[in-house]
């Protein structure tokens, strides 16, 4: 295998783990606070992100990505520290400077 090839693969799955954890995370932060899907979005709404429950849904199941932006609105939507919803960095693979 190629070395950008061997690079790019070990992006792609560092990237599939953060985009699972996250979507994990996520699940587990509303469920926490016992709300649906559709409250979350209604949440995110009021914090100007154009969601609705199949974002949420799509986020969850790991069909949509989330932006910078979007996890600090889910931090203040969900009531939680980012690194509730992020990785840890050991999980990441890297250290931290």
């Amino acid at each position: 295998m190629h070395d950008d090839t061997k690079m790019n693969t070990k992006v792609d799955n560092d990237s599939r783990r953060i985009h699972d954890t996250v979507a994990g995370n996520i699940r587990a932060a509303r469920a926490r606070l016992d709300i649906k899907q559709r409250d979350l979005a209604d949440r995110m709404k009021a914090l100007g992100h154009n969601w609705h429950r199949l974002t949420v849904s799509r986020v969850e199941r790991g069909y949509r990505k989330v932006s910078a932006e979007e996890v600090v609105g889910l931090c203040v939507a969900l009531q939680v520290d980012r690194d509730d919803l992020l990785p840890r960095q050991e999980q990441r693979g890297g250290q931290r400077a």
